[in-house]
């Protein structure tokens, strides 16, 4: 093979490497997930900023780990995690798959037993849940649309609050919502904030009203009291989304709601448990947005120096220099005559030193 090709190969070769060195060395892994809701899913539809913020309070109680060296996220139920009641708040946000007796029947005495639950959900098992644990209050599962709309009809504007001394309402005028359900008010029902007159129930989802399609004022937040503990329902999960907190004044009720559900709290979960997944997790790679100049020059410092001593004689050729100057003998100090001589021998081989050595003594007298 021609050297100067072998040559190019080599700097392929190690091109590569050094990419996937630099990757490893400096990049920060993190969980790729796309599913709706959950708190591992940095995305637009994802929770990962909640998740995030129980965290920076100390407060977030883990409620997945990882199997046999795999990448396989699973989900424990909340029913296998010590949830005193009075200090822990419960979260269930979109949940997707039903609810077993067993944790209708844990959450029914944590509940009772003085804990905190906050419920959002539109169309999913939230209904099935409030159902078997005969509450007051329950949810529609029927997609809310009105005419007080933000750029389309799905996305409902809410400014209608019921009890605007609540500290859930504190500082918030506005909120906007993201294709809700109703909420349906019981005798123990205190609701927080409702739709505008404007607004119906699509039952055929097909974005008008229609003659049949009830038309009014529905609850969208609301609160019951169920034995010493308090459930806070919300009829729509996409409300606490990544993508919805900057609207509005999503951002402070958001802010609101977390003081009200953790404040006198010590530990908060988030129930995983009830998505329906589909999509794999994934394992990726993230590169630091901005890399300091330092760090930049001393990769291609390092880079340029493994290829001088892989792929060039240069650093061999270096080390034989040095070896040399190391091993040479020494240089043995010698007189003015005495140089003389030796520098004419060398130049006259034939000469007789000793003829020199006097001839020379002779002259320097």
């Amino acid at each position: 093979m021609d050297p100067i090709i072998r040559r190019l190969y080599q700097l392929l070769i190690f091109g590569g490497i050094a990419i996937v060195l630099f990757i490893l060395a400096f990049a920060n892994p993190f969980i790729y997930d796309t599913t709706d809701f959950a708190i591992t899913n940095t995305g637009w539809n994802g929770c990962s900023t909640i998740a995030i913020r129980i965290v920076q309070e100390g407060k977030l109680q883990p409620t997945f780990y990882f199997e046999d060296q795999e990448l396989t996220l699973s989900h424990r139920s909340f029913t296998e995690y010590n949830l005193p009641p009075a200090t822990s708040t419960l979260v269930v946000i979109g949940p997707r798959t039903p609810f077993s007796t067993e944790e209708v029947a844990f959450i029914d005495s944590f509940l009772h037993g003085g804990g905190m639950v906050l419920l959002a959900d539109d169309f999913g098992t939230g209904h099935q849940l409030l159902t078997a644990l005969n509450t007051s209050t329950r949810l529609s599962t029927k997609l809310v649309l009105d005419l007080a709309f933000e750029k389309q009809a799905p996305f409902v504007n809410v400014f209608t609050f019921d009890d605007k001394d609540s500290l859930l309402l504190s500082n918030v005028s506005h909120l906007l919502l993201n294709y809700p359900s109703r909420i349906i008010p019981g005798a123990n029902t205190s609701v927080l904030a409702e739709t505008t007159m404007l607004s119906w129930v699509d039952d055929n989802t097909n974005g008008k009203h229609d003659t049949k399609e009830r038309k009014g004022v529905f609850p969208i937040i609301a609160l019951e009291q169920i034995g010493q503990g308090t459930l806070v329902i919300v009829s729509d999960p996409s409300f606490f989304i990544n993508s919805m907190k900057e609207y509005l004044d999503n951002q402070q009720f958001r802010d609101n709601l977390f003081h009200f559900i953790y404040d006198e709290r010590s530990l908060v979960l988030i129930d995983e448990s009830h998505r329906d997944v589909n999509a794999p997790l994934q394992l990726l790679y993230r590169l630091p947005q901005t890399l300091s100049m330092e760090l930049k020059i001393g990769i291609v410092i390092m880079v340029l120096l493994i290829f001088l001593v892989v792929f060039t004689s240069i650093p061999r050729q270096i080390t034989q220099h040095i070896l040399a100057l190391v091993r040479r003998p020494p240089q043995v100090e010698r007189t003015p005559l005495e140089q003389q001589i030796q520098d004419l021998i060398e130049h006259h081989p034939d000469w007789d030193k000793k003829k020199l050595e006097k001839l020379l003594g002779r002259l320097k007298k």
